[in-house]
């Protein structure tokens, strides 16, 4: 997994590119707020306009919900497919 939260994964025979998007990508990226550097979690969010998941490079692009299993989903995708 990458620094913003990109990740690949491969079901099926069928490879899912997964991101989180946020417009409040890297917010306060550099405060600590206390916490130590090695408390804070790996992963983050990309911005809307840096994502890699375009029309141009996918099809069947899917926004889930906040809180919702990209891997769930990518199961159920594929089962009902």
């Amino acid at each position: 997994m990458s620094k913003t939260g990109r990740f690949y994964i491969r079901h099926e025979g069928r490879l899912f590119c997964v991101e989180p998007v946020s417009k409040y990508a890297d917010r306060n990226a550099d405060w600590d707020n206390g916490i130590k550097t090695t408390d804070l979690p790996n992963g983050g969010a990309i911005q809307p306009n840096d994502s890699v998941i375009t029309d141009k490079h996918f099809k069947n692009i899917q926004m889930l919900k906040q809180g919702e299993s990209p891997l769930s989903f990518i199961k159920n995708m594929v089962a009902n497919s």
